[in-house]
């Protein structure tokens, strides 16, 4: 970094979205802190988006095209290298940051200093507000295990900000995966010996789209299967985080229809962990008009019990599909 480096990099990776990925430059270039540069990556983009980008003669404003189309995790790996801030910050190209946004978070990181930081988003559906979200993860919280889970929680979506230089440290993005990426990054983060500290504003409007392709279930299972195959050790040592990734994987694969695979995958938690029996009962009921029924009963008499009381959820990425890549597929 140099002096006249900025204080920002901002991010936006985007693939045939050019109907939405002007407002998201747009809300960038309306910030009311200016000491940012903007890196909009396109990964191989086949509709409108080169002449969308023309029309933006910011100079802050920074558009690479490539090519090919690799996923998301190489397309955030790609304006991580050429990023030049002292922190970088990440936007969905369907979504929007406040105008106060970077200079709230700015503020944020003077007072607290930490290596990273978040905030809340507000989730919109058809255009109209259908939740807020926002994780809490109090720094007086002695537990490591509890910082953790609740850090690995989020998504890039979340108005995440990271120092540029930790992020580059550890590698950015395995590109390996095309789904649960940002997942698979927070569980090398929370690892380190840094601190973080979240801002308990709601600055980042995430605008879920019909588009998106939310039914490759099996290959968001075969992500986190991935995924524990990979963090075996500190997911032993981590049992919220292991849970909480065991759960989704039984999860997709019931909502995907691999019967035979989430029988398996189910069945040894089946007798130590009431969530799992509830998603076995859902897996053996779902495929039949009476199995049907008979779920719609036994949830609406045991699931809520079971799923609010026994089972430490936490909100999911807001924006998982933002950005498939040619597999179609992408998983909190």
């Amino acid at each position: 970094m140099t002096d006249s480096s900025p204080f920002y990099s901002v991010v936006i990776c985007t693939y045939n979205r050019a109907h939405l990925v002007a407002r998201a430059v747009s809300s960038i270039l309306g910030q009311t802190e200016g000491d940012f540069e903007l890196l909009v990556v396109d990964d191989g983009s086949t509709d409108e988006t080169p002449q969308t980008m023309s029309r933006f003669k910011d100079p802050r404003v920074h558009y690479y095209r490539r090519e090919e189309n690799l996923g998301v995790s190489a397309c955030t790996n790609f304006g991580l290298a050429r990023a030049g801030g002292l922190y970088i910050t990440f936007l969905n190209d369907e979504d929007l940051f406040h105008p106060e946004f970077l200079a709230r978070m700015k503020e944020h990181l003077h007072d607290r200093q930490p290596s990273f930081s978040w905030c809340g988003v507000l989730e919109y559906r058809s255009g109209l507000l259908s939740r807020e979200l926002f994780v809490e993860c109090p720094e007086q919280e002695k537990n490591l295990e509890f910082r953790q889970a609740r850090a690995a929680s989020i998504g890039l979506g979340f108005g995440f900000v990271i120092e540029r230089d930790l992020m580059a440290s550890l590698g950015g993005m395995d590109e390996t995966l095309r789904t649960a990426e940002d997942l698979e990054f927070f569980i090398r983060l929370v690892q380190e010996p840094v601190s973080w500290s979240p801002l308990n504003e709601f600055l980042v409007e995430v605008h879920l789209q019909d588009d998106r392709l939310t039914q490759y279930r099996e290959a968001r299972a075969d992500a986190l299967e991935y995924i524990e195959e990979k963090h075996a050790g500190f997911l032993q040592r981590n049992s919220t985080i292991a849970g909480a990734v065991l759960f989704q994987k039984c999860l997709y694969l019931v909502e995907c229809g691999a019967r035979q695979r989430a029988r398996r995958t189910l069945w040894p938690e089946v007798f130590q962990s009431r969530w799992a029996l509830t998603l076995f009962v859902s897996n053996e009921l779902r495929h039949s008009m009476l199995g049907r029924l008979l779920l719609k009963l036994y949830r609406r008499l045991f699931v809520p019990q079971i799923l609010t009381h026994e089972f430490p959820t936490y909100p999911q990425a807001p924006n998982p599909d933002s950005h498939p890549g040619p597999s179609a597929a992408h998983p909190n």
